[in-house]
Parts: C-alpha cells; sequence; structure tokens
C-alpha cells in the first residue's frame, strides 16, 4: 500500500489555530503504587467510557495480579489457579483481557467477564498465550508462539483473533521489496472486529486484518522500514511510530517517529517533547492522543506524558494544577470522556497509576441590558460581564450573522458595538474566551432592524 507521508511537527501549544479551543486541565487521582521494582508494559492501566479501569498491581503476589476499579472500589481478578495475573485490556461492558498462570504455572489468556475468568484458550495452538485487546462485542486480539512450518526454530508469534469460541490465526504479510515477514503480533481490535499489529522479519510493517478479508499493509515513509502501530479507533484513525537507528553516537536511542495515520493513508507525523523517542499509547473517538515522550535526547532521558489535542502536542504535567507531589511518566489510556490513566514517580522509585479528570471550568459570559428585540437603528450596542474559575480570561469575542469573531473592549466587564445591521432578523453572538482558548457556551441574540 502506497502510503502518503504529512510532516506536521507540533508544538507546546505554539502554532494552535486561534479558533480551536485549548486543552483541559485535569484533576488527579491517585490509583496506587502499580510497581516498585522493573518497570513493565503490561502493568499500564487502561480505562473505558464508563470510567472503570483495570490495571496489574504487586499486591498479595509479587509478580502482580488484574484488579479492576468500578465506582472507587477495587476488585481482584484473581487467577486461573496460578500466582500471577496481568490486565491488558477492558471494554465498556467492563469485560477485562489479559494474561495469568495456571497452578502448575501453565500460561493462559484470558477474558474476566460476568464475574468469572475465562481461559480463552489460545494456548491449544501455541506458548505463552496473550489476549491484548478487547472491543465491545468481546471479540478479542491476542497473539500465541505457534509452530510454524519454515520458520526459524519451527516456531513463531502469531496473531490471533477470538470470535465467540472460534479462534483464528492472522498470518504473515506477504514479502516485500524490502524484505520478508515472519511474525506477527496483534495491538487492537475495532468495533468491526479488524485486528491491527504489525509483522516482523528483515523489517517492520503494521497491518490491519478486516474481517473476512486479506490482511493490508500499513506501508512506511522514505528511509523508516520499522512501522509500529499501537492503537486505533473506530474512525480509522492509526496511531503508532517509525523505528530509526541512525547509526550516530552509540550513545544515543534509536529514534521514534510518532504518526497519526488517516484512513486516506496519508501520515502526520506528530512531533516530540524535545528527546528522539514519543510513543503514542491510545486515540479516542475524538482523535485525542495520549503516550509518552522523552525530554531530552539522552539514552536514559527521562520521559513525560503528553496529550495531542486538536493538532497540539501539551506536556500533561503542564495540565494538572496539583500533581500532588507526581511526576507523570506515561499516559496510557484516554476514554471518550476524555479522562487519562498512566503512570508516574513519587520520587521514591515508586510508580504509581493515576487518573486525570477533566475539569469544567469554561469561562462564563453574560450579556447585560440586552438589545430590544427590534430597532431602527443599524447599531446595537452590547454589554454584560465574564468570568473564569482560573482568572486567565483572554478576550471576548462577538460576531453578527456570518462576520468574523472580533474582539470586544474590555474581558471581565465588557462592550461591543454592532455596525451594519442589514433589514430583517440580525443575529449576533458572544463569547469568552481563556489563555488556553476555552470558549464559553455562545450567548445569542435576535435583533430585527425595522
Amino acid at each position: 500500500m502506497k502510503a502518503r507521508t504529512l510532516f506536521l511537527l507540533l508544538g507546546l501549544a505554539t502554532g494552535c489555530d486561534a479558533g480551536a479551543a485549548g486543552p483541559p486541565r485535569y484533576t488527579l487521582t491517585d490509583l496506587g503504587i502499580v510497581y516498585n521494582f522493573s518497570p513493565s508494559p503490561t502493568y499500564d492501566p487502561h480505562i473505558n467510557n464508563s470510567g472503570q479501569i483495570a490495571l496489574t498491581r504487586p499486591l498479595n503476589s509479587p509478580a502482580g495480579l488484574a484488579w479492576l476499579q468500578t465506582g472507587g472500589v477495587w476488585q481482584s481478578l484473581g487467577t486461573l489457579g496460578g500466582d500471577r495475573s496481568t490486565a491488558v485490556d477492558i471494554n465498556d461492558q467492563g469485560a477485562v483481557v489479559g494474561s495469568t498462570s495456571t497452578v502448575n504455572n501453565s500460561a493462559r489468556a484470558f477474558i474476566y467477564t460476568g464475574g468469572s475468568m475465562i481461559d480463552l484458550g489460545f494456548n491449544t495452538s501455541g506458548q505463552n498465550p496473550e489476549a491484548i485487546a478487547v472491543n465491545n462485542a468481546g471479540w478479542v486480539a491476542g497473539e500465541a508462539i505457534a509452530t510454524v512450518s519454515g520458520a526459524p526454530g519451527g516456531v513463531a508469534h502469531r496473531a490471533l483473533r477470538r470470535i465467540g469460541a472460534t479462534t483464528t490465526t492472522i498470518g504473515v504479510l506477504p514479502p516485500t521489496g524490502f524484505g520478508s515477514f515472519n511474525t506477527s503480533h496483534a495491538v487492537d481490535i475495532d468495533s468491526a472486529g479488524t485486528v491491527l499489529g504489525f509483522c516482523e522479519g528483515t523489517i517492520v510493517r503494521g497491518f490491519v486484518a478486516p474481517l473476512g478479508g486479506p490482511m493490508q499493509d500499513l506501508g512506511g515513509i522514505p528511509n523508516y522500514l520499522f512501522n509500529y502501530p499501537t492503537a486505533m479507533n473506530d474512525r480509522g484513525l492509526i496511531v503508532g511510530y517509525f523505528l530509526y537507528t541512525d547509526g550516530g553516537n552509540p550513545g544515543d536511542p534509536a529514534l521514534r517517529l510518532p504518526y497519526l495515520r488517516q484512513p486516506d493513508g496519508t501520515y502526520v507525523i506528530l512531533g516530540n517533547l524535545g528527546g528522539r523517542r514519543t510513543t503514542p499509547a491510545a486515540i479516542n473517538e475524538s482523535g485525542r492522543i495520549v503516550g509518552a515522550s522523552d525530554a531530552n535526547n539522552s539514552a536514559n532521558g527521562s520521559a513525560e506524558a503528553f496529550l495531542v489535542h486538536d493538532g497540539v502536542m501539551y506536556r500533561l504535567n503542564d495540565l494538572v494544577p496539583d500533581r500532588k507531589g507526581f511526576d507523570l511518566d506515561s499516559a496510557s489510556d484516554i476514554n471518550d470522556r476524555g479522562q487519562i490513566v498512566g503512570k508516574a514517580s513519587d520520587g521514591l522509585f515508586n510508580r504509581h497509576a493515576f487518573l486525570l479528570t477533566p475539569i469544567d471550568e469554561s469561562p462564563s459570559l453574560e450579556v447585560r441590558g440586552k438589545p430590544r428585540r427590534t430597532s431602527r437603528s443599524v447599531r446595537v450596542v452590547l454589554r454584560g460581564t465574564a468570568d473564569d474559575a482560573n482568572d486567565d480570561l483572554a478576550r471576548v469575542e462577538v460576531k453578527a450573522g456570518k462576520s468574523r469573531w472580533k474582539n470586544a473592549r474590555g474581558t471581565e466587564t465588557w462592550r461591543f458595538v454592532v455596525r451594519g445591521l442589514k433589514p430583517g432578523r440580525n443575529v449576533i453572538k458572544a463569547r469568552a474566551v481563556d489563555s488556553l482558548n476555552a470558549r464559553s457556551k455562545p450567548a445569542r441574540i435576535t435583533v430585527i432592524r425595522q
């Protein structure tokens, strides 16, 4: 598949469209320590549209156990007889998928639904099974090490899709002019059952595998032969990163070039927070993206959680007025309500899971002494007040009909003269805007010029 590329290097709130709303700010909830030992991506928390949270915590098990939070109450999901379980994804019905162990320490992929942990049976065709993602129909994407003729050692990873009690194996992409593949890995599944993943071999390419259709190569961009998609939404938007090692300073980390792939195959490059590695982790139906990005170019540079909101990348640390002493290192999921979960450092070598909830803090505006509904004049004077919870009102804007928004005089108390009223019905709107372009609901005034 031929890919088109649009390089859009995002700033930190600079370059934001003046007509676009700025990002929300958030309150932070500490979800507790998720590990105080070697970091592992399986400890990333996930959240559904109801606000339920699935994560892995090292409580009562050094290896960690899968937990589910509903309405602020934590519930251990247990195991299939062993000593560990990990939660990897959750759907809107509260079904959780992941991996666990049995009494003889055998690995199993599971789905937790209806109060029970169910063995998905991926191990019947392979080893080390994992359930990676689940959609709202309960369909699961996962993977296992399977016996594959011709593969090195006779085994290879294969992506899997399970619908009901039927599991099907997703193969590998055909060879390209740049290389061939011997493994496939799943990373996500959408509402239609399309599995997102990547194939590895001499190069790495992302793929989508539609239900009932052939695998589709997501292509790449010049000089970047390693394409790792990480998540998608039901609008066909895909996020991920290209991996590139430039062979320069051995101390430099490999470059992770993050992208947003449009449904037409165009790649939009997302930029970074100053370092070489940026990894998008999730995208919601509004197209908001979260993940982690290095703040500098060192091989062990510190990472920061980020949010891409209306085409601009923001440090999440800058959007939380009270971080309670935490540094937000990574964001792993965002739901359609804008709630974000991820991991943070407490300064004591512990990693905590966190929940960010948007603060409803849009400015407010009131028109006082509204003009008469009918008038013979070609002009009308509007006056009013505006307020903002964070005391950072930037301006009040007014527009008449299809004209452009224009700035009023003043902010907390404001005045604007509308000129050139046309005969008949004239609709005038006024709104308050804060420093992050959050806007009030427009006030609407109708004046009929006689």
